[in-house]
């Protein structure tokens, strides 16, 4: 009975208007017949002495009777009915189709909602490692000013050096002109005005 309901249940959609409240009907009485033969089962599963043995058997039939009555409520939900028992069956068509584009949209939407939120974390990401750049390039342009004062400070050192450098170099072709002059002198002139 439930399985011949379930069937019903997914043809209802699928009906036209007359087709539809025939089969509504139908499907009333096997949810009527369902729910008598699950209270007698469980009736006489209670009243069985050996009812143990068939409790599990008992328990699968109330779950499945239990899914038969969640999917019998939404197809009679009063809005599910009037949607499929429109008397113009161009209407309906219209409504199916509306009701489709609407899923596509929400979903569309949804997918749209999920890229932004994305897009949103990656921009946070992305000016997180930007605003690290940016500290690390001021680190390395303060390292540079400071390398360029101590290269102006070489170079006056190396310059000082340099002037250094020369005028030990002249003080030192002056000692040699000198100390030659004075060899010369000691040589020939003091020599010859002694000799």
């Amino acid at each position: 009975v439930v399985s011949q309901g379930r069937r019903k249940i997914t043809i209802i959609p699928h009906l036209n208007s007359g087709e539809l409240k025939q089969n509504v009907r139908q499907l009333e009485d096997l949810y009527a017949s369902a729910k008598e033969l699950i209270e007698k089962i469980d009736e006489e599963g209670q009243e069985t002495p050996n009812a143990g043995r068939y409790a599990r058997t008992i328990k699968l039939c109330m779950r499945e009777m239990e899914r038969f009555e969640d999917q019998y409520q939404r197809v009679m939900d009063a809005g599910n009915l009037r949607r499929y028992s429109l008397e113009n069956d161009e209407e309906r068509r219209t409504m199916l189709i509306e009701g489709q584009l609407m899923r596509e949209n929400t979903s569309a939407i949804e997918e749209v909602s999920k890229r932004l939120h994305d897009t949103k974390e990656t921009g946070g990401m992305i000016m997180h490692d930007l605003k690290g750049q940016s500290s690390t390039l001021k680190r390395t342009a303060a390292g540079i000013l400071d390398t360029n004062e101590v290269l102006k400070e070489s170079k006056r050192v190396l310059d000082g050096m340099a002037r250094s450098a020369a005028t030990n170099k002249l003080t030192t072709m002056h000692l040699e002109v000198f100390i030659i002059c004075i060899i010369v002198y000691y040589k020939f002139i003091y020599t010859s005005d002694g000799t």
